[in-house]
This record gives structure tokens, sequence and C-alpha cells, in this order.
């Protein structure tokens, strides 16, 4: 019952898991399967980190995308990894591609206001099938952050179930963080310091996290 994500409510980790389990099924039921990509285009929101968990407990690979990249980027970024499912901001919809121009997109959901070409993030929420439980090896890929591409393109760089993991606890171990801390998300989700930094440091010790 202890306190997982405070945003504008407070999730417990009851309720994450129950998210986890009610979107991962959802997600099945598309046909996300596990190696699949995810991409998240969103702030930090709790809805980024239930689709995390959700993705990761199937299988699927999670893809965040900051949202300061723009039609171009996005165009790459989604073509590039493969993605099979964008989640978006509704207020980020004008920057998105085609359906022509991402072709292996298969479907788009947007979260807190409609928005056209996607189907709700309700949609998501909704009770139904069982959640696949995928068991990963540790080398296996699940997220696939993308670099500044101050060389050439943004590269994918590929963060492992046991490098996710091994980061975490490392942090967490050398910051002294117990059930009773908190992590203060003032750096975007879809970076490496706000996901595993801050969020995996403080979630892995049983503490929550405090999105900005």
């Amino acid at each position: 019952e202890r306190t997982a994500i405070v945003e504008e409510a407070s999730i417990s980790y009851r309720e994450l898991d129950r998210l986890t389990r009610v979107i991962g099924a959802n997600l099945s039921a598309l046909g996300v399967a596990p190696g699949d990509r995810v991409a998240l285009y969103l702030g930090n929101a709790w809805e980024f980190l239930a689709l995390l968990f959700a993705c990761v407990r199937i299988g699927a690979i999670v893809v965040p995308i900051g949202t300061r990249q723009r039609h171009a980027e996005l165009e790459f970024m989604l073509n590039d990894s493969g993605a099979k499912i964008l989640v978006h901001e509704a207020d980020l919809a004008e920057f998105i591609p085609t359906p022509a121009e991402i072709p292996g997109v298969a479907h788009r959901f947007s979260i807190r206001a409609p928005a056209p070409g996607a189907r709700s993030f309700d949609d998501l929420l909704k009770e139904g099938g069982a959640c696949p439980a995928h068991n990963p090896r540790e080398e296996d890929v699940a997220i696939i952050l993308y670099t500044s591409g101050t060389t050439g393109r943004p590269k994918g760089a590929q963060l492992t179930h046991l490098g996710v993991i091994h980061s975490a606890l490392a942090f967490s171990r050398t910051f002294g963080l117990t059930e009773q801390d908190r992590g203060y998300v003032a750096v975007p989700l879809s970076h490496v310091t706000g996901l595993v930094g801050v969020t995996m440091a403080a979630m892995i010790a049983g503490g929550a996290v405090v999105l900005m």
C-alpha cells in the first residue's frame, strides 16, 4: 500500500501493479509480442511509468522519445526503432508524421485528451483479458534511448534488463535510499537520468517518485 508515484494524485504500488497488468493485457490483445517496440512520446506522467512496466512485463521494448522532438526526428526514430505502438500527449499530435511516413506504427493512443487519428489511452485501461508474464534473459533489451545525434543521426542506445537493474541498484545503494525516501523527477523520464538515475533508483528501494 506504499505510495509509488505522486503526480496530481498518489498511486500505490498495488494500484500500479493493477494498471500494469491491465495495460499489458490490452497491449497483448493488440498483438504486441516480446521484442516489439512501444514508443512513448510523453512528458513526465504516471501513464509513462505504467506503460513502461506493462511493456517490460510482457516482453515489449520501450522507446521513450523526448517531447521536444518534432516531425522529422519523430519520423526517423519511429521508423528506425520499428515502433509498433505510439502513445503520445494529445497536444503533441500536430508533430506526429502521417501514417504513410511511419507505416510500421499499427496503433496510436492519446493521453489526457482526444487527438486526430488516435484512440483514447482509456482503451488500454479497460479490464479484460489476462496479462502474459514474460521472463526475459538478463541481456534482453528493455529500453531503447536515442542519443542527441551530435555526430549525425541519433543512435538507439539499447538498455538491457540487467543494465537497468544494475544501475538502479548502484544508485540506490550509493545514495542509501530506503522505502521512506522519495525521488523528485525534475528531468525528463525520456532521459536516462530521470528514468534510471532517479525513478528506478527510488522505486527499487520501495520508495516513491514525485513527477514534476
